[in-house]
C-alpha cells in the first residue's frame, strides 16, 4: 500500500494516497499488466470500488425476486433490461 507507482499518470504517487480517488485507473492498470499489486491491495481497491456492496445488494434485493420467476417457467428474464 505504501509502494510508489513508477509508471503511468500516477507516477511517483503512493498507492495508499491515490486509491480512494483513482481506483478505476488502478483497476485498469492492474488488468492491463501495467501495474502488479499484491492480493491485499487488490482487495482494498475492490472495497473502494464497492464491488462487495454490489454483490450484497444483488444477493439481498435482486436474486430473491428472480428465483420465483425461474421456477414457474412462464416469465423470461432479461437481466440486461433490469432498471437497477
Amino acid at each position: 500500500m505504501t509502494d510508489k507507482i513508477m509508471v503511468g499518470k500516477l507516477s511517483g504517487c503512493r498507492v495508499c494516497d491515490v486509491i480512494q480517488d483513482h481506483y478505476e485507473y488502478l483497476i485498469w492498470a492492474h488488468k492491463c499488466g501495467m501495474l502488479h499489486f499484491s492480493k491485499i491491495v487488490v482487495e482494498t481497491i475492490a472495497e473502494h470500488a464497492g464491488y462487495k456492496s454490489q454483490q450484497v445488494h444483488y444477493a439481498e434485493e435482486v436474486a430473491p425476486y428472480l428465483e420465483p420467476a425461474k421456477e414457474h417457467d412462464y416469465i423470461e428474464i432479461d437481466l440486461d433490461d433490469l432498471p437497477f
